[in-house]
Parts: C-alpha cells; structure tokens; sequence
C-alpha cells in the first residue's frame, strides 16, 4: 500500500527480479535493454583503452576502442541513426496510419 508503506519492501524485491540485469553495468540501471547493451559497450572499450594505454600500445589503437564508446554512447542517446537502431527503437511502437 502507498499510504501505509504495508507489502512496499516485497514489491521492491519481486520487482527487482524483473529488472534487465543481463549485461549491465556496475553502478549503473537502466530499463531499456538496448540502452543497456551501449553502456557495456562504452564500459568494455574504456576498458581496453585503458589496457592498451598501460600496455604503452600504439595511439592509433587506445582511438579505435575511444571511437567505439564515443559510437556507443552516440547510439544510446539518439546522434547515431543507423537503421537497425531505428528499428530497434521503433519496434516498441505502435504508429497508426
């Protein structure tokens, strides 16, 4: 009950079952699945950006895993327009005629 709080700590715990989990990333929570998917994208390639900068690799390799997250992230808030991410967005709606 929201007035009485009574079942709230059960709800919160059935609730939390249901909530994406399968890829996201630490600290972080999103509903959209798709959303999700980008931030482990951006996470896994700042993290091998920062391998290969440890690793005294060549620069032209830390870029191509910056670009791929700066892609990712581009994606996730709609700069990007490629067309499996428009389906992908619009495959939730309904658009009538």
């Amino acid at each position: 009950s929201a007035l009485t709080e009574v079942g709230v700590e059960n709800l919160k715990k059935k609730a939390a079952g249901y909530w994406p989990r399968s890829r996201a990333v630490k600290g972080v929570d999103v509903t959209r699945q798709r959303h999700q998917e980008c931030l482990y994208r951006v996470s896994e390639s700042g993290a091998k950006a920062d391998r290969l900068l440890l690793d005294k690799e060549p620069d032209e390799c830390v870029v191509v895993e910056l670009q791929e997250a700066l892609n990712a992230l581009g994606e996730m808030l709609g700069e990007r327009t490629d067309e499996d991410v428009l389906d992908a967005i619009f495959s939730e709606f309904c658009i009538g005629k």
